[in-house]
């Protein structure tokens, strides 16, 4: 067959070109694989390291680069062996991704990045609700109880080991809804009461460990106590350093509640400094975590032989069982911010300013209903010059035999109308008049539209178990609770009974709530009605 010359020059140049492609790929396929390291996203809250390796390393120089050149600073270590620890620190709140070359190979990590500052507890809300997640264990007599946990690195959760030692079944979800299948425990550690899972995807954030902390740090924490998920609550760090069988607790003065265990304690910048671990019950708001170092020891310690499958797992927890904690106390829940801009041009009030605009406006309010003097108590706070509000369950009017209404300078007013009330929306509305005349009192100006922010500091008045002008602070715990139909604000601030029909404010003085219910399963976990449904009162 004739091949012309032209053709003949293709085939051959076609050929040379096909031989140097399999040399090329050949030389390729022997060099895969060598660089690698153990992440290919990684979160970093201030300063983070990232390990790198390159099998059989010999002489290979390693050069890292960052995408956004000047949002991070980058330090190479030396090589050990065939590691190679890089060290990152954040110059900007921007996400990056990292090039590392090394042998004529190149990976890239994707770096999430936080300054390492102190924030707002609404910022640091917004940063916990996309690391933390739930667990929903299963025991093997059918009862299901609740627990927390977060992401500490790519596909990584850890927990406390006391959540899941009694499951024959369990579930990890995050705050979105999106179930993470387990695919290996990666280690466990009964002293320390500490579990590492290994799960199929990424959450949308993993948490940093603090460098170090002190006593009197103002702390967060989230978690699912009694079932409420994603309950955020403040408190400070009491003590530092208390040891517990040999391993290092910090103690904290921060509400809690069974099912809260396995969830981050942090610090104003969002860096884990422990895991909350234990309720020291003959005590109020006093509970234990297992400090940051030695969630790191945990984890820097553990290797291929500490994995273990779950169905291992599950047989060392046949036939325990733990008592049920999933209350399921709630419709549902949101914590979409949707307060106005326009908010921002009103001046913010200090504490002491707020405290005395709202004792001016407070009343008690007291229904004697029997002979005895047997009576039951609330509060109240005027709107306007003769109206006062309060709670729908206060005024039981249908048991009263007398009716008393005091304001906290001694004035006392009678009823001039029928109340209005709605007994779905527990809100109720007094037209008054004073007994005295030239009776003064402080207007309160409520804000229907408000919708706080989860993390908001917020402030209550009211009359608790009889002591008048009784004042509080706490942040929001979630800006939506919705139950049988009606939108509480769920607050993380002590009340309790004779709070009920008190004001709850914003930093402006504006009353956003009306002080409603408590949740007795949990520590300083109640319920504000929203302000709107006054006018659901009839």
């Amino acid at each position: 067959m004739y091949i012309s010359c032209k053709i003949r020059k293709f085939l051959l140049a076609a050929a040379f070109l096909a031989i140097a492609v399999f040399l090329q790929n050949t030389m390729n396929a022997e060099a895969a694989g060598k660089l690698s390291s153990d992440v290919s996203k990684l979160w970093l809250n201030g300063n983070g390291t990232l390990k790198v390796h390159y099998q059989d390393h010999s002489s290979e120089e390693l050069s890292v680069s960052a995408k956004a050149s000047g949002s991070v600073r980058i330090e190479i270590g030396e090589w050990e062996g065939d590691t190679c620890v890089i060290k990152l620190t954040p110059r900007k709140d921007k996400n990056t991704t990292l090039t590392i070359s090394a042998g004529g190979e190149q990976i890239s990590v994707k770096l999430y990045m936080l300054k390492e500052k102190k924030r707002s507890g609404e910022d640091i809300y917004s940063y916990l609700k996309k690391a933390m997640v739930e667990f929903r264990c299963t025991d093997s007599y059918g009862q299901v109880y609740i627990g927390s946990g977060f992401f500490v690195g790519e596909g990584l959760v850890m927990t406390n080991l006391h959540v899941t030692d009694s499951a024959s079944e369990i579930t990890i979800t995050d705050y979105f809804g999106k179930t993470y299948p387990i695919k290996k425990i990666y280690g466990i550690d009964e002293d320390r009461d500490l579990i590492l899972f290994s799960v199929s995807g990424t959450g949308k954030a993993a948490l940093s460990f603090a460098d170090s902390f002190s006593g009197g740090e103002k702390i967060y924490n989230i978690g699912s106590p009694a079932g409420i998920t994603g309950s955020f609550v403040s408190g400070v760090l009491a003590n530092d350093g208390y040891p517990v069988g040999g391993v290092n607790f910090i103690q904290l003065s921060m509400p809690t509640g069974i099912g809260a265990g396995g969830g981050p304690i942090v610090n104003e910048k969002g860096q884990v400094i422990g895991i909350m671990t234990l309720v020291v019950n003959v005590a109020q708001n006093i509970t234990l975590a297992v400090d940051s170092t030695e969630m790191s020891a945990f984890m820097n310690s553990l290797t291929s032989k500490d994995r273990i499958n779950l169905s291992d797992y599950y047989k060392t927890t046949a036939n325990k069982i733990k008592g049920s904690n999933d209350y399921r106390i709630f419709d549902g829940f949101s914590d979409e911010n949707t307060t106005a801009a326009s908010r921002k041009v009103k001046p913010v009030m200090s504490a002491e300013e707020i405290f005395k605009a709202a004792s001016d406006a407070m009343v008690d309010i007291q229904i004697i209903y029997n002979v005895l003097g047997s009576s039951v108590a609330g509060s109240g706070f005027f709107i306007s010059e003769d109206t006062i509000v309060t709670n729908c369950h206060v005024m039981e009017l249908e048991i009263a035999r007398k009716t008393f209404i005091t304001d906290y300078s001694g004035n006392q007013y009678y009823l001039t109308e029928p109340v209005r009330k709605s007994e779905k929306y527990d809100v109720a509305i007094l037209k008054v008049a004073p007994e005295q005349p030239d009776t003064t009192h402080g207007i309160l100006e409520t804000a229907s539209g408000y919708i706080p922010a989860t993390g908001e500091t917020v402030y209550a008045m009211g009359s608790p178990a009889g002591f008048s002008s009784t004042f509080s602070d706490g942040i929001v715990a979630m800006s939506v609770r919705t139950m049988e139909g009606v939108d509480y604000i769920h607050i993380s601030l002590p009340i309790t009974g004779g709070s009920s029909g008190g004001p709850l404010m914003n930093k402006y003085g504006e009353v956003i709530g009306i002080n409603s219910r408590i949740i007795n399963v949990v520590e300083n976990s109640n319920l504000a009605v929203y302000i709107k449904y006054l006018s659901e009162a009839e």
